[in-house]
């Protein structure tokens, strides 16, 4: 429900004092959600880049704004010389480096 996937069975649910029911506070809850799970799951055939493109497309990013902000987050988490590796050739600990970004 945190990650606005899952609807509460019962009661109510905001965050950041927005409903996630509606779905254009859902979209602006998304834009500013960060979301890191235990298990950082991910596509080991997806490139470092292709990766981070594809949570901003979760995240309903406006399409030209991804490229600059991919730059800004691979450059954040130090991974821009294996920015088009595949990520399972990365380390444990590039990929937690890569799954949990320092704030700006």
């Amino acid at each position: 429900m945190m990650a606005t996937v899952l609807q509460p069975s019962s009661g109510s649910l905001q965050l950041l004092g927005r409903d996630p029911a509606s779905y254009s506070q859902r979209r602006e809850i998304r834009r500013r959600l960060g979301y890191l799970p235990q298990n950082l799951g991910y596509y080991p055939g997806f490139t470092v880049v292709e990766f981070v493109e594809y949570f901003a497309l979760l995240k309903e990013m406006l399409p030209a704004q991804i490229p600059a902000a991919v730059a800004v987050a691979v450059d954040r988490v130090e991974l821009g010389e294996r920015a088009n590796s595949k990520l399972r050739t990365l380390s444990g600990g590039m990929l937690r480096r890569w799954g949990s970004p320092r704030p700006s």
